[in-house]
């Protein structure tokens, strides 16, 4: 999976430093722009995007840059906090829509923030494409229509978007997303994850993972790593296949229902009790095993019209 993130016009940014003092002119427009202002080491930077490109990176600097390119952006200070935008107020301006939409095709601009490493991230964007590298601190995405790629995080990332696809690299401590369609991908998951989505695949690779729970309506879900010994694993799909790879040391206690799915595992499986809580038709093919000799590990599969397969990581798949 890719992503393509575009630059094309940024419609307003905010940017709050709790912590720390901000310093910045009051009113700066140029072509390009390059702003420092103080930030404390792990206050709150606050930044809201309507259109556009937004970079938030964490340096071992001690203080914070902006940088902007594009006509009209202006940089300015409010209260203790910094602006960034375009410079025009579109609600209260004499050109008409055509005209402020001429205008938005014609701009090419994008924001690039970059911040000590520790500080805690909240990002509020329209359709605005973000990236955020390098931060120890947690990070929030919320956004209407948007790519979001994070990278290299050494907290947790919650992300709450209506569509677009969201990529999680090297590194992330603990996950969780809301959105209606798009892809999800998260590498070095560490911790938990919690999806929600109505469509799009959804590919997590980790380790240690503690938690693991999906819900989708249509599309595949893949888990591949490690488990905790006492791990929670389930996930819910209708339309759609999942697959989990795991150690081959792993163990654990396994439910699988369906009503037109089929399980096939490189596991050794025993047979154990009928899945319990299966409501209606499922009740007749919900069935229960265990994995490895049995252990605390739990790991719940639904689907209505898709196939499970439980693979080890390093074995070859078996049909059953």
């Amino acid at each position: 999976m890719s992503l393509l993130f575009r630059s094309v016009f940024l419609g307003a940014a905010t940017v709050a430093g709790a912590g720390g003092v901000l310093l910045v002119p009051t009113a700066v427009q140029a072509q390009s722009r390059d702003t420092t202002f103080s930030i404390g080491r792990t206050a709150l930077l606050d930044v809201t995007v309507r259109d556009g490109y937004l970079l938030v990176r964490g340096s071992s600097r001690t203080d914070g840059e902006v940088r902007t390119s594009g006509s009209g952006i202006s940089i300015r200070s409010v209260g203790s906090g910094v602006v960034v935008g375009t410079g025009r107020d579109d609600a209260r301006s004499g050109r008409s829509r055509i005209g402020r939409d001429r205008e938005r095709d014609t701009d090419d601009a994008r924001v690039e923030i970059t911040v000590p490493r520790g500080v805690r991230v909240v990002i509020s964007g329209g359709r605005a494409d973000v990236e955020v590298d390098g931060i120890d601190g947690d990070v929030e995405v919320r956004a209407t229509s948007s790519d979001i790629m994070l990278r290299r995080l050494g907290g947790r990332a919650i992300v709450e978007t209506l569509s677009g696809d969201i990529v999680v690299s090297e590194g992330v401590n603990g996950f969780r997303a809301t959105t209606s369609s798009g892809d999800i991908e998260v590498q070095g998951l560490r911790g938990n994850a919690d999806v929600q989505t109505h469509s799009g695949d959804v590919n997590v690779s980790g380790t240690d993972v503690t938690r693991f729970v999906v819900e989708t309506i249509t599309g595949d879900v893949t888990l591949d790593g490690s488990v905790t010994e006492d791990a929670r694993v389930q996930v819910s799909t209708h339309t759609g296949d999942v697959l989990l790879r795991l150690p081959e040391r792993s163990r654990g206690e396994l439910q699988f229902s369906t009503f037109n799915g089929e399980i096939h595992t490189s596991f050794p499986i025993t047979t154990s009790a009928a899945t319990p809580g299966i409501t209606g038709r499922e009740r007749q093919t919900g069935q229960g095993y265990t994995f490895g000799g049995g252990g605390a590990a739990r790991i719940s599969i639904s689907t209505f019209n898709g196939d499970f397969r439980f693979e080890r990581g390093s074995g070859r798949l078996i049909e059953r």
